[in-house]
């Protein structure tokens, strides 16, 4: 304990995040396990509520393409960038004003394929960082790596896949862009309802207790069969729908789970709460970021981006 004090707020946070991960305390994903039903299908209602608002504000970016796709996707990855930096270190609200602007620029290195970006974003983080850890006054590179690499690793998480996104939509259009999103919006929305329905058994209890098996399973079904109706619909090749109708609907479910790790591992109970129902806007992307990069590489194999 006496050890602990000398380190500070900051370091007793880190020897509670690595104590969630052994132990599974629980977080606001138990606590949505547990609620009473009326409280969870009220969530769902506003859950509902802001797809109603938000979905045709998004197809209008995406059929707009160009300019307005490129800023309403910057949006989103700034935000969810910002999200991030608040879960490592919420007591440090500077870290946002250096998440943000690098976020902004990896995204514009990949949608603008402008690789020497990465270069002032990783300085934006980077540079402050080892700063602050040459000023600490013990365990300097403990410091630097619990908050300056993770802070840099959580910026490129939210930036570098969503900058694909823009790829895919400037380059292999709409129909492919729409496959994503709706294969990644039927998975992650029946997930939910399959859970709430039939969810029996805990399909990762020490990273997130409220989600099941059967969500899952419902789920991934869910999506491989969106994203089926889609690639019929379009007249989609076969050769890179097929393979992402099967891998997309996983990666969007281990994308939900790494965010619930990063919550766990970070201590904190929500990402964020701009979205009523959903959360933040990590929780909106979760299942994107993982599943993105994926189809963006079969399009790549397919000589289709």
């Amino acid at each position: 304990m006496k050890a602990a004090a000398r380190c500070g707020p900051r370091h007793v946070k880190m020897a509670t995040m690595h104590n969630n991960l052994m132990t599974g305390s629980p977080t606001a994903d138990a606590n949505r396990s547990t609620a009473a039903p009326g409280a969870a299908w009220s969530d769902l209602r506003k859950r509902l509520l802001t797809i109603t608002v938000g979905l045709p504000l998004v197809m209008l970016i995406v059929f707009a393409g160009g300019l307005p796709m490129l800023i309403g996707v910057l949006v989103v990855a700034v935000l969810v960038a910002a999200e991030i930096a608040r879960m490592i270190e919420p007591d440090t609200p500077a870290n946002l004003w250096l998440a943000v602007p690098a976020a902004a620029l990896a995204l514009l290195a990949i949608a603008g394929e402008q690789l020497l970006l990465f270069l002032p974003a990783a300085a934006l983080i980077l540079v402050p960082g080892a700063v602050r850890a040459l000023r600490a006054p013990a365990r300097r590179w403990q410091h630097f790596s619990d908050y300056t690499l993770h802070l840099l690793a959580g910026t490129l998480y939210a930036a570098v896949p969503l900058g694909m996104l823009v790829l895919i939509r400037e380059h292999s259009g709409v129909a492919w862009t729409v496959f994503l999103l709706f294969t990644t919006w039927s998975t992650d929305s029946w997930a939910l309802i399959g859970g709430r329905l039939w969810g029996r058994h805990k399909l990762a209890p020490t990273i997130s207790p409220g989600k099941t098996t059967e969500g899952a399973l419902v789920g991934y079904v869910a999506g491989v069969v969106m994203a089926l109706i889609i690639m019929l619909a379009a007249q989609l090749p076969g050769g890179v729908a097929l393979p992402a109708a099967v891998l997309l609907p996983a990666l969007v479910i281990a994308g939900d789970l790494v965010e619930s790790w990063m919550k766990r591992y970070f201590a904190v109970k929500d990402s964020g709460s701009l979205l009523p129902g959903h959360g933040g806007f990590f929780d909106r992307a979760d299942g994107l970021i993982l599943a993105t990069p994926v189809l963006f590489f079969l399009l790549m194999r397919g000589i289709m981006i």
